[in-house]
C-alpha cells in the first residue's frame, strides 16, 4: 500500500496530524514503539478509574476554538488550578492554610510544587 505520510510516534502531535490528514483524504502510516496511541497522555481504565500511565497531565486553554476541537476526542474534568499561599504571624502555616481552605467553601486548593 502507498502512503502519503509516514508518522513516527502516535503521541498528541502524531495522532492529531494523522487524524487531520485523513480527513483531507491522505493516507497515513503511524508507527510507534508502544502498543497504544496517545504517547505520554495515554490513560488506562482500571476498575472504572482512568489511570494516567505516564504521570498526571492537565490540559488547559483559554482559546475557545482549541477547547472545542480537543473536546470532540475526550471528556475533560472541569479542573481549575487555584493554589493558595498564606502567611500568618500568629498561626502556623498549617493553621493558616486550614482557615483559608475552610473559608473557600467547597473549593479545596491544591499545593503547587
Amino acid at each position: 500500500m502507498k502512503y502519503d505520510y509516514l508518522i513516527v510516534g502516535s503521541g498528541l502531535y502524531g495522532s492529531v496530524f494523522a487524524y487531520e490528514a485523513n480527513k483531507r483524504g491522505k493516507k497515513c502510516l503511524v508507527i510507534d514503539k508502544r502498543n497504544h496511541v496517545g504517547g505520554n497522555i495515554y490513560c488506562e481504565e482500571i476498575e472504572g478509574i482512568h489511570v494516567h500511565k505516564y504521570g498526571a497531565h492537565i490540559f488547559h486553554t483559554s482559546n475557545k476554538a482549541v477547547w472545542e476541537y480537543v473536546s470532540q476526542f475526550a471528556e475533560f474534568n472541569n479542573y481549575v488550578n487555584s493554589p493558595v499561599a498564606a502567611r500568618s504571624e500568629r498561626a502556623s502555616m498549617s493553621e493558616a492554610l486550614t482557615a483559608t481552605m475552610l473559608a473557600a467553601g467547597s473549593q479545596w486548593p491544591m499545593t503547587v510544587v
